[in-house]
Protein backbone atom coordinates (compact mmCIF):
# COMPACT_ATOMS: atom_id res chain seq x y z
CA UNK A 1 0.00 0.00 0.00
CA UNK A 2 1.62 3.41 -0.72
CA UNK A 3 1.39 5.71 2.05
CA UNK A 4 -0.04 8.66 1.28
CA UNK A 5 -0.58 12.30 3.18
CA UNK A 6 -4.13 11.14 4.08
CA UNK A 7 -3.31 7.50 5.37
CA UNK A 8 -0.36 8.79 7.09
CA UNK A 9 -2.75 11.67 9.41
CA UNK A 10 -4.87 9.17 9.33
CA UNK A 11 -2.34 6.73 10.72
CA UNK A 12 -1.05 8.91 13.22
CA UNK A 13 -4.45 9.71 14.08
CA UNK A 14 -5.43 6.35 15.51
CA UNK A 15 -2.69 5.61 17.16
CA UNK A 16 -2.64 9.12 19.24
CA UNK A 17 -5.90 8.43 19.98
CA UNK A 18 -5.22 4.78 20.68
CA UNK A 19 -2.21 5.91 22.60
CA UNK A 20 -3.96 8.69 24.83
CA UNK A 21 -6.39 6.67 26.29
CA UNK A 22 -4.90 5.01 29.29
CA UNK A 23 -6.58 1.65 28.53
CA UNK A 24 -7.08 2.22 24.46
CA UNK A 25 -4.69 -0.56 23.49
CA UNK A 26 -6.81 -3.02 26.16
CA UNK A 27 -10.26 -2.25 24.77
CA UNK A 28 -9.11 -3.11 21.30
CA UNK A 29 -7.48 -6.10 22.27
CA UNK A 30 -10.90 -7.05 23.90
CA UNK A 31 -13.56 -6.12 21.80
CA UNK A 32 -11.26 -8.11 18.90
CA UNK A 33 -11.42 -10.94 21.03
CA UNK A 34 -14.88 -10.84 21.49
CA UNK A 35 -16.04 -9.59 17.86
CA UNK A 36 -14.29 -13.51 17.11
CA UNK A 37 -15.62 -15.26 19.82
CA UNK A 38 -18.93 -14.00 18.33
CA UNK A 39 -17.63 -14.67 14.47
CA UNK A 40 -16.56 -18.30 15.28
CA UNK A 41 -20.39 -18.89 17.39
CA UNK A 42 -22.01 -17.47 14.00
CA UNK A 43 -20.15 -19.67 11.82
CA UNK A 44 -20.83 -22.81 13.98
CA UNK A 45 -24.73 -21.82 14.27
CA UNK A 46 -24.65 -21.60 10.49
CA UNK A 47 -23.05 -24.82 9.70
CA UNK A 48 -25.38 -26.68 12.17
CA UNK A 49 -28.02 -25.04 10.37
CA UNK A 50 -26.78 -26.05 7.29
CA UNK A 51 -25.73 -29.86 7.74
CA UNK A 52 -29.58 -29.99 9.14
CA UNK A 53 -31.20 -28.65 6.61
CA UNK A 54 -29.19 -31.19 4.21
CA UNK A 55 -29.95 -33.74 6.95
CA UNK A 56 -33.38 -32.98 6.31
CA UNK A 57 -33.34 -32.43 2.22
CA UNK A 58 -31.71 -36.33 1.86
CA UNK A 59 -34.34 -37.66 4.28
CA UNK A 60 -36.97 -36.01 2.27
CA UNK A 61 -35.21 -37.56 -0.66
CA UNK A 62 -35.34 -40.83 0.24
CA UNK A 63 -39.01 -41.09 1.62
CA UNK A 64 -40.69 -39.43 -0.80
CA UNK A 65 -38.52 -38.60 -4.23
CA UNK A 66 -36.39 -35.53 -5.42
CA UNK A 67 -39.58 -34.15 -7.54
CA UNK A 68 -41.70 -34.20 -4.30
CA UNK A 69 -39.08 -32.91 -1.84
CA UNK A 70 -38.20 -30.19 -4.45
CA UNK A 71 -42.11 -28.90 -4.54
CA UNK A 72 -41.93 -29.10 -0.74
CA UNK A 73 -38.79 -26.77 -0.84
CA UNK A 74 -40.29 -23.99 -3.35
CA UNK A 75 -43.57 -24.04 -1.20
CA UNK A 76 -41.56 -23.26 1.98
CA UNK A 77 -39.88 -20.70 0.23
CA UNK A 78 -42.98 -18.88 -1.01
CA UNK A 79 -44.82 -19.24 2.17
CA UNK A 80 -41.62 -17.39 3.98
CA UNK A 81 -41.68 -14.73 1.24
CA UNK A 82 -45.23 -13.63 1.79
Amino acid sequence: MKMTWRNAILFLSVVTLTAAHPYGAAFAADDTAKEKMEEAANDTKRATKKAGRKVKDEICEMVDGKMKCIGKKNEARRSECW
